[in-house]
This record gives C-alpha cells, structure tokens and sequence, in this order.
C-alpha cells in the first residue's frame, strides 16, 4: 500500500509537482543568494580599492614624515652622469620631486615646480628624481617641461623606497639641517606647492 505524500506542493491546476520543480527551485534561490553574495562582495573590493586610492596619495595627500637625515639614501646618480649626495644641499632647504615618464600627474605638475623653483632661487634648493626610466626618457620629461634644476636618477625605485614614499608623484621636503620635514603623495599645483614651502621649509 503506497502513502499519498503530505504537503506535496501543487501546480495551480491542482495536479501535484514533481521533485524535480522543487530541487529546480531550490536552485535557483540558491544561484540567486550567490549573486547577491557576488555583488556585495564586488561593493567591498570597490570601496576598499577607493580607501587605498586615497590613502597612497591617489588625489593629493600629505603623509607625516618621519624626522631623521635625508643623507641617509646615501649617493644618487645624476641623470646627465656622474653622482650627487644630499650633502651638497646642506645649509639651505630641499625639495625632492620623484617622477616618471609613465606618471601623467608628474607630467602635469613639472612646469609649475620650475615656476616655483626659479622665483625661490637661492633660497631654497630643487632636486629632481626620475623614477623607474631609462635616460633617455627621462631625458624627454625634461626637455618637454622645461626644468631646469638638478635631475637624479633612481632605476630600482632604492631612493624612493629609502623615503618611505608609496605613490606617485611623491614630493619631499628637507629642512636646511637636511632633516625630512614632510612628505606629499599626489600632484602639487604651483601654488600648493609655495605654499608647503612656506609653511614647512621658510617659516
């Protein structure tokens, strides 16, 4: 004797459902639960991407720099040949500005450092630091921009590790002492730039 199953769903024509409906459903809520779980996953990874834009300097920030000699990245090479070393700038305060020929907002904030760069002469210092390129394209960023300040070269990225800098562009600024002061992630206009000057190198 067979038992008539309880609770069987129906169709709405009355006649009963398979097993096959129900398992079909089920999985279908499930494929849809896993949707859901895929798109709020994909709104974290968004907002997480986003934080880490901003927090490495994506739109501009400034990071507080750790004090202690700037000497402490030793030697550089000079982009023209031949070497420097931070030494040479003692007595009179430094900006370091790292760039690339594959960084737009390096690109973009060049001139206005030359600007800056030529009203400060004699009193405060400009070093150039091409990042990651060969001469000659760093060569190119220079032509293109115009600067005229002293250029270094760091292939390996070691000075701009040795800064604690994480994005690009990143802009240093060394006191007459040849002690770090501060330390910016993203592009300076000219202005925003006097004025880091002013405030942290000239007041």
């Amino acid at each position: 004797m067979t038992r008539s199953p309880r609770n069987r769903p129906t169709r709405t024509d009355g006649t009963a459902r398979p097993q096959a409906d129900a398992a079909a459903t089920r999985t279908a809520d499930a494929g849809r639960g896993r949707k859901r779980w895929y798109a709020g996953g994909a709104i974290a990874l968004a907002a997480i991407a986003l934080a880490l834009v901003v927090a490495t300097g994506g739109t501009g920030t400034t990071k507080q720099a750790s004090p202690g000699p700037a000497d402490k990245a030793g030697s550089f090479e000079l982009l023209n040949g031949g070497s420097g070393t931070f030494d040479t700038y003692r007595g009179k305060p430094l900006v370091v500005n790292f760039f690339a020929s594959w960084c737009t907002p390096c690109l973009a904030e060049l001139p206005g450092f030359e600007r800056v760069g030529q009203d400060l002469q004699g009193q405060v210092g400009f070093l150039g630091v091409n990042l990651k390129d060969g001469v000659r394209a760093g060569q190119r960023v220079v032509e293109q921009t115009g600067i005229t300040y002293t250029v270094a070269r760091d292939p390996d990225g070691k000075l701009f590790q040795s800064f604690g800098a994480v994005a690009m562009p990143t802009t240093v600024f060394i006191d007459a002492g040849g002690n770090i002061v501060d330390l910016n992630s993203g592009e300076l206009s000219a202005g925003e730039l006097r004025d880091r000057i002013d405030k942290v190198l000239l007041s």
